[in-house]
């Protein structure tokens, strides 16, 4: 309907984060059955830094046939932001690895998709990681990190690498991860 085009074009055009939230958010609620809701909703998840809100629009989207890997990506990401629920993050770690092994084996799959794949296998790895290190568990995260350090393009990979080196004992190591770290520009290379 017209309307529903008007909402649209409002949150699209909106620069104020938080009153394009809400122009979101009054989408959904009014016309919740709408194809346009469906990518406000999608819009609303990567968006919002309500945890809740996160989850229950994970919760439907997931049902969707056009849920990603990303959106499991996400939504472990979002876990991880906020120190909270490792276990379900693992889990849907555990479900986008098995999406992505999954592609990588179809012999009908394309070049893009294999590297996307690739790319994101590699993203849940170092997300299961720093997992790994914040439960105490220094050298298994060491293990996983090591084996696709030569893929790494982030650096939030190198960072997390070089925490766990220092973790296990491997300070020389450590500062060449950090200073890869500091070369990328990033959220970690302030810390690195």
């Amino acid at each position: 309907s017209d309307l529903v085009d008007l909402l649209v074009a409002r949150a699209s055009n909106e620069k104020d984060r938080e009153q394009r939230l809400r122009d979101l958010r009054e989408l959904i609620d009014r016309y919740p059955q709408d194809m346009a809701a469906d990518d406000a909703r999608m819009t609303l998840f990567f968006e919002t830094k309500d945890l809740v809100e996160r989850e229950r629009l994970y919760a439907w989207l997931s049902t969707k046939t056009h849920a990603e890997i990303s959106l499991r990506l996400n939504m472990a990401q979002a876990y991880l932001d906020e120190g909270v629920r490792y276990g379900i993050a693992l889990s849907l770690l555990d479900d986008a690895e098995g999406r992505c092994d999954a592609t990588l084996k179809n012999p009908k799959a394309n070049d893009l998709s294999r590297r996307t794949a690739r790319d994101e296998m590699g993203a849940a790895e170092v997300m299961r990681a720093e997992i790994l290190l914040r439960t105490g568990k220094p050298k298994k995260a060491l293990e996983i990190l090591e084996a696709r350090k030569d893929e790494f393009k982030r650096g939030h990979s190198f960072y997390v690498l070089g925490m766990a080196l220092e973790k296990t004992g491997k300070r020389r190591d450590a500062i060449d991860a950090y200073m890869k770290a500091t070369i990328i520009v990033g959220q970690d290379q302030k810390r690195a």
